[in-house]
């Protein structure tokens, strides 16, 4: 049976491997934790919960693994969140952009500090949140009081208004349903009065839900035979405007992974109504054993100290600095960075601004690297036509020297840079024969083959000019002074 999350949601999951005797040690004192925060959830006159001091200041604290590691604090004019003893003593930061321990990290007009801005939802999504709470979207420190008892990465915060929900895992995928409609869903999620309620917080102004699903092995997401429950996923709705976004999204994340990018799990999912949506697994989120982990995640926005929307401004290079400054293997990084733009620019997604790249600590080796690829698709068929990032200071007029560059300054070999461009451009070629598994309308369809074919002349363009310089590095060089000398001849 599984035991009761922070979140007030129950989770069964079938237990893995026995735990070693330092498993269960951890085990304890996590559910240890987990009791404490629950108790703060139903306890608003606990000391660690009060909200607001005696000089009127209002108080959130913040944890990092189930660890208080600082409080974030509002006075009406500003936010400000400091690192406490315990964090500073064992250099427990929260984010790369935070490792000053002894700094205040501030918000001004209703912003929090950029790290936690960034993990707010925005669009429609906040905006019902909003409404559902009568506060205004603006009032980021009312929002986050609310919904940051479960937000992107292994950072949080406990509050007597987080809401407890005793809803068992919701069944948003059975072959056996009779009815399941993500419109009343997403309503039901934005409402703070549903018992349906989404408490996690899913940055992104795409229409979206966060919720336990349980998915079924021909789905694809799993090899097990037996149904599973997958501990939060990402549901992505359909976008009235932008028809046929989420088979966008599916198509275009398949070919990432064919282009050699990490991606999470996904699948297509279909309503009574005959809409859509994409349901993308959580990377943030793992279950071990009984336990649900919170793993460390944040973007590059949060990264750089910048707020949302701030995302399309600057250079694709500071946000590499920025990834290669915190992960534990730049060279890999490096040569990830290099794949991810190159893909973009191929297939013509203008949307890979800072918050769409991202960093993480992989689970399995305990390393901070790039995190998995995300929010892939073709933007350029909607009418954007420039990256969201400029290399070489352009997001339009890429050519194949501005992406040269990038390679350059990433540090790349002529070897890797080759690899890497053969392997993206096998792919943007293909692509087009394939295309129609979207659905797309004729002009899209004839926009996208253009935009492919140019594009992937330019991706050509760039292992043209390496095989130059392989060819230039293989030479030999002349030594004049071993040439044999040449006796004058006199008249």
């Amino acid at each position: 049976m599984g035991k009761v999350l922070n979140t007030g949601l129950y989770l069964v999951y079938k237990h893995g491997k026995t735990p070693t005797f330092l498993w269960k040690v951890f085990k304890l004192s996590r559910l240890l934790v987990d009791y404490i925060s629950m108790s703060l959830n139903i306890s608003p006159n606990h000391p660690v919960a009060r909200q607001i001091t005696d000089d009127g200041i209002r108080v959130l604290p913040i944890f990092l693994d189930g660890v208080q590691v600082g409080r974030l604090t509002a006075d009406g004019e500003t936010t400000e969140f400091r690192y406490n003893r315990w964090a500073k003593e064992n250099n427990l930061w929260i984010s790369g952009a935070m490792r000053d321990m002894d700094a205040a990290y501030v918000g001004t007009h209703g912003d929090l500090p950029a790290f936690f801005s960034n993990l707010l939802p925005e669009g429609s999504r906040r905006d019902a949140v909003a409404s559902s709470l009568e506060i205004s979207p603006d009032d980021e420190f009312d929002l986050f009081e609310v919904l940051g008892g479960e937000v992107i990465g292994n950072t949080r915060t406990v509050s007597s208004k987080q809401r407890i929900i005793k809803s068992t895992v919701l069944p948003l995928y059975d072959p056996d349903s009779e009815r399941l409609s993500f419109r009343e869903m997403a309503a039901s999620a934005a409402s703070i009065d549903s018992p349906l309620f989404d408490a996690q917080s899913v940055p992104g102004v795409q229409s979206k839900v966060s919720r336990m699903a349980k998915i079924i092995a021909n789905l694809g997401l799993t090899s097990s035979a037996q149904a599973r429950i997958l501990p939060l996923v990402i549901i992505k709705l359909q976008d009235p405007v932008r028809k046929r976004l989420v088979q966008n999204e599916s198509f275009f994340m398949s070919l990432a992974d064919r282009a050699g990018l990490k991606t999470s799990n996904y699948a297509l999912l279909t309503d009574v109504e005959k809409a859509d949506a994409l349901l993308v697994e959580r990377f943030d989120r793992r279950v071990v054993g009984e336990e649900l982990q919170r793993i460390y995640m944040e973007d590059s926005c949060q990264l750089m100290g910048r707020h949302p929307r701030e995302r399309y401004m600057g250079s694709y290079e500071r946000v590499c600095d920025a990834v290669l400054g915190v992960v534990d293997k730049p060279e890999k990084a490096a040569e990830e960075l290099y794949r991810t733009y190159l893909f973009s620019f191929g297939i013509g997604n203008g949307d890979l601004h800072a918050k769409n790249i991202s960093v993480w600590r992989n689970p399995d080796s305990g390393e901070i690297e790039l995190a998995p690829t995300y929010d892939v698709l073709c933007t350029y068929v909607h009418g954007d036509r420039t990256m969201a990032l400029s290399v070489d200071g352009k997001k339009d007029g890429i050519s194949f020297n501005t992406l040269l560059h990038l390679a350059d300054r990433l540090g790349l070999s002529n070897e890797q840079i080759k690899r890497i461009s053969n392997e993206v451009l096998r792919v943007v070629e293909a692509a087009p024969a394939e295309i129609d598994e979207i659905e797309w309308d004729n002009k899209k369809v004839i926009d996208y083959k253009k935009m492919a074919k140019q594009r992937g002349k330019e991706i050509s363009g760039v292992i043209r000019e390496v095989d130059t310089r392989l060819a230039g590095e293989h030479q030999p060089d002349l030594d004049v002074a071993a040439a044999p000398a040449i006796e004058p001849r006199g008249l």
